[in-house]
């Protein structure tokens, strides 16, 4: 018997405004550490985006190599694939190094089908299960001819390609090992999937959706990555997105968190999910200035081993200079050992286009995303739907291009 831990979406070196979740990171992987050695897992698959950015700061990179070492110390076998945060570059480039430490990275496309294909063996040495491990696919990786070809021909011709590489794999995996379990890993949108706030810069409208059904043909499970809320899509072969493991945004504050855990017998698949402990707690507050006040000076804060996160929403009805200063005498003045307000924001409910200026001015600009502020440009020029769609399209593939390319020394800027 097999024992494997799904997970995925670690996203180090993630900020949630001006607050490093580094700590959140560690204390995660105390506990996955934990789980593997109480549990005896022989395998670990992280279905992408290990990185948050695409060149990872110099902490990123130690946390993440700190994690391997210990993982390499409880014996512990890992398969990574690169997600559409991750640079492919950045993933691949200790492979080698990291393969004798019984680590195996497919940060990118390789230049083989074959090197996506991974027996794992008990400890008789016996096969018991493949993983065909396919990292976020890009269109340079699927050798599309673009020329000539519409948004949605282009869409379909991505769905196409996509799927050709996993039937592939799976032919490839039947001939070389037949009767064993196929476990796929994936960094893609499948259709039904719910994303939260955290998710708007990730490139699903770019792969648009994906058929799981037809996806996962021939396959006995499919471990999946890119959406941060844990769910189990609708297919007949079970595809499961672990989700992150820790919350990335307050959207995602109520999001239950875990890891799945797989138990490779020979009757087939027993799949249990494992709760992750909630380290931090994201706490929204919302309404009136008076509201808002009370729940502040009766403040309780949850139990949790880091500080609580609070983001704030004032609701007003009708603009007023004064309210704006009486909320930042509120938020100057409140403290307390185990929160902190990171965010708040005045929001007026009358329809004045004017309000909609004020708010804009008084965001502050490291809490903006590119996507974000290219929005904002497109919703103030005459363009149709479809142009302002393919214009987004053209800053998301430029957007991904920079990521990719950009410096160590200019890492530090807030790209996030």
């Amino acid at each position: 018997m097999l024992k494997i831990l799904h997970t995925s979406d670690w996203h180090i070196g993630k900020r949630i405004y001006r607050v490093d979740l580094a700590d959140d990171h560690r204390l995660f992987f105390d506990w996955i550490v934990e789980v593997i050695v109480r549990e005896h897992i022989d395998i670990l698959l992280i279905a992408g985006d290990v990185f948050d950015l695409s060149n990872p700061s110099v902490e990123s990179r130690a946390i993440y190599y700190d994690i391997l070492v210990r993982l390499r110390n409880i014996n512990c076998q890992v398969i990574i694939v690169g997600g559409n945060h991750d640079s492919a570059q950045v993933l691949d480039a200790p492979k080698e190094l990291l393969k004798a430490l019984n680590i195996t990275v497919v940060g990118g496309m390789p230049n083989e089908l074959e090197g996506m294909l991974m027996p794992l063996k008990n400890s008789k040495g016996e096969v018991e299960a493949v993983v065909a491990a396919v990292p976020y696919l890009r269109e340079a990786d699927l050798r599309m001819n673009r020329e000539d070809e519409t948004r949605s021909t282009r869409l379909e011709s991505m769905r196409l390609n996509i799927l050709k590489i996993y039937y592939s794999l799976a032919e490839k995996a039947a001939l070389q090992y037949p009767k064993i379990p196929l476990i796929g890993m994936g960094h893609l949108y499948g259709i039904g999937a719910s994303i939260s706030d955290s998710e708007r810069d990730l490139n699903i409208g770019n792969l648009d959706a994906i058929n799981l059904e037809t996806l996962t043909k021939n396959y006995s499970y499919m471990a999946l990555g890119h959406i941060h809320k844990p769910q189990k899509l609708s297919s007949t072969v079970p595809a499961l997105y672990s989700g992150s493991p820790i919350a990335l945004s307050f959207s995602e504050h109520s999001d239950p968190k875990r890891v799945v855990l797989l138990e490779i017998e020979e009757q087939g698949i027993e799949i249990q999910n494992v709760e992750v402990p909630v380290f931090r707690k994201l706490v929204r507050l919302k309404g009136s200035f008076t509201e808002i006040e009370q729940k502040l000076l009766t403040w309780e804060t949850p139990s949790a081993s880091l500080p609580t996160l609070v983001e704030i929403e004032f609701h007003e009805q009708t603009k007023s200079p004064q309210r704006g200063i009486q909320i930042q005498e509120l938020m100057d003045g409140w403290q307390h050992p185990d929160a902190m307000i990171i965010k708040h924001r005045l929001i007026y409910l009358d329809n004045d286009m004017d309000v909609d200026r004020w708010v804009d001015e008084n965001a502050q600009i490291e809490e903006l995303k590119p996507t974000d502020v290219f929005m904002k440009l497109l919703e103030r020029k005459a363009l149709s739907d479809n142009e302002k769609e393919l214009l987004l399209e053209a800053f998301n593939e430029l957007l991904m291009e920079t990521h990719e390319s950009i410096s160590p020394e200019e890492n530090d800027s807030n790209l996030n």
